[in-house]
């Protein structure tokens, strides 16, 4: 997946034939290149950090205007790292109102907590950078997850997708043992 800033972007990644796109959060108000993604690609997901709820849903109309109908959402906050105070992961509840095809998390935070609550929360999309060295030189390395941190964040996510289970009540087999 690739994100996109600008019409110099979009056109790298036109070449390469792509079907899904991220717009990056600096790209909300970029109008002109929200209808370019929406006429070219089939799958768009749109970041939402630096932005206010009215430009994110002023987004949304633009890129429903052109019928796009797998438009995906990200609550992100851009400032790199993130806090976990800072998150304000309640967003999603007004995110899901907002009849998307699936809401998710850009977390950027040090820990693994954030993405967690979200998966509780409903988000089913998770972005999380990686590196493979933090000692390299990049405005994100020393924050990224390395390759084993990436796994592990990866596990949890699916662990925590399993303990989400079913709405229905289940006694487990362990606790039949136990009886009444």
């Amino acid at each position: 997946l690739f994100s996109i800033f600008g019409r110099y972007s979009f056109n790298v990644i036109k070449k390469y034939k792509q079907t899904q796109i991220k717009i990056a959060s600096s790209e909300v108000n970029n109008y002109e290149l929200l209808g370019l993604v929406a006429r070219n690609f089939k799958k768009i997901y749109l970041s939402s950090g630096m932005s206010e709820l009215s430009e994110i849903i002023k987004a949304i109309e633009i890129l429903r205007k052109f019928n796009v109908e797998n438009l995906n959402l990200l609550h992100c906050v851009a400032d790199y790292p993130t806090k976990e105070i800072d998150v304000n992961m309640n967003l999603l509840n007004l995110y899901k109102k907002l009849n998307l095809k699936n809401i998710g998390f850009s977390d950027h935070t040090l820990s693994n907590v954030s993405s967690l609550v979200a998966l509780g929360m409903g988000a089913k999309i998770f972005e999380k950078h990686i590196t493979l060295n933090k000692k390299d030189i990049g405005p994100d390395n020393f924050y990224s997850l390395d390759p084993v941190e990436f796994k592990k964040y990866v596990d949890e996510i699916k662990l925590g997708h399993k303990s989400m289970g079913v709405n229905k009540k289940i006694i487990t087999i362990n606790e039949k043992k136990y009886g009444r």
